[in-house]
């Protein structure tokens, strides 16, 4: 029998299920703090190399303000301004 070092490359791709899998015990992921933010206040998740997180990114509200813009759309603008301060994830 022949002993020696085997390397494995393993790349799993899902489109928006890499939460699930970390949820599920399969394995890490990297997400954003705002994503995962609930699970791990509860638990679920645990954040590892911690040393190694990147800086906080801003987070920008968009729009083209014109002679077009409803009040529903300052509306919901200033709705998601609002509750986007609000959320203690994305301090």
């Amino acid at each position: 029998m022949r002993k020696g070092i085997l390397l494995v490359s393993s790349i799993l791709l899902l489109w928006g299920g890499f939460a699930n899998v970390a949820f599920a015990g399969f394995g890490i992921t990297r997400l954003l703090n705002y994503q995962v933010a609930a699970q791990i206040r509860g638990g679920q998740l645990k954040v590892m190399l911690e040393d190694f997180e990147t800086a906080p990114l801003p987070m920008h509200v968009v729009h083209h303000e014109g002679r077009r813009a409803t009040q529903k759309v300052r509306g919901f603008i200033e709705l998601a301004i609002e509750t986007l301060r609000a959320d203690p994830a994305l301090e």
